[in-house]
């Protein structure tokens, strides 16, 4: 009988102990979302006083410094040579459906990202050597327009969509998401493993559309329309293995497909109007169903060639 009062007892507390947990995590909850505020800025305001609020050396409004889970909104507008720093989970947008200019002067970093948990979205950025350059994690970057400028970021478990670039794209780190994005003569590369690099449109790069080094990546339904330079490459694997390219369709490159690797997996790849449609140096990667169509040349195997031994010439 004692057993029974004791199992019920511990069974009464157990679930009185979730409760009350779940109550306490709700009541943070609240107070985080109470707490988070949200910031008009306008193109009125010196650059230099913008950057200094956004980096929290001086007040965002009435005494309140930027903080963890704050919204900072653009008005409409040019703001010409604004520099940002952003060291906290904020948000960075604009206004309405206005237009918001960053606009450099050839130089220099647009925005410097260094926390996790940030999201920049909605802005142009014109003339800068990089728009958006820095180390995040578990942040996003969407539906911003890069002119001249480009984005350099290390990290984890971010994602970058529905961007329009007409600058380069470099991702290193892991579990990191680029999908449904638009580059307009340049590339984007990927550094690390198990990415994902999905439904991106690249036209009228010069060098190489994609290219991959790293392990267990996924590369699927890419667009890309390159040139038939002597160097121009759709998809090139600098370094990995393991990495599976699925239904990518290559048109007009020098190499459809350049592949340094080993153990990776091209399937159902379109590959059309190429001078070679896919190279490869290793004899591990599989290339299976791939579809070829007015290529110079389908598949060439190229093993690496050694020179003679040290001092025999």
């Amino acid at each position: 009988m004692f057993e029974i009062i004791y199992k019920k007892l511990v069974i009464f507390l157990f679930k009185k102990g979730i409760f009350v947990l779940f109550g306490l995590l709700c009541i943070l909850l609240i107070v985080n979302n109470v707490s988070a505020s949200s910031y008009s800025i306008s193109n009125s305001t010196d650059v230099t006083t913008i950057s200094k609020m956004v980096s929290g050396k001086i007040p965002m409004k009435n005494g309140e410094f930027i903080k963890n889970g704050d919204v900072v909104k653009f008005n409409a507008g040019n703001y010409k040579n604004i520099k940002l720093v952003v060291n906290k989970k904020i948000v960075l947008t604009k206004s309405g459906n206005n237009k918001v200019n960053f606009i450099g002067n050839g130089s220099g970093i647009a925005i410097k990202v260094n926390s996790n948990k940030i999201k920049i979205n909605g802005l142009r950025i014109k003339n800068y050597e990089y728009g958006i350059y820095g180390k995040i994690t578990s942040s996003s970057i969407s539906k911003t327009i890069l002119h001249g400028s480009s984005i350099k970021i290390v990290g984890k478990y971010n994602k970058f969509s529905y961007n329009k670039l007409s600058g380069y794209m470099e991702v290193s780190g892991k579990y990191n998401k680029i999908y449904l994005n638009k580059l307009y003569g340049y590339s984007i590369s990927v550094h690390g493993f198990k990415n994902t690099i999905l439904k991106n449109r690249l036209v009228g790069s010069k060098t190489y559309s994609i290219d991959v080094s790293g392990s267990n990546n996924l590369i699927t339904s890419n667009y890309m329309h390159g040139y038939s330079s002597s160097d121009s490459t759709g998809l090139s694997i600098s370094d990995g293995s393991n990495n599976k390219f699925y239904y990518n369709t290559i048109i007009k490159a020098y190499w459809g497909i350049n592949i340094f690797g080993t153990k990776n997996v091209f399937y159902k790849n379109k590959i059309y109007r190429c001078r070679i449609g896919i190279q490869y140096e290793d004899k591990t990667n599989n290339c299976i169903k791939n579809i070829f169509k007015k290529n110079k040349k389908n598949i060439l195997f190229s093993p690496p060639t050694t020179g003679p031994p040290e001092g025999v010439y």
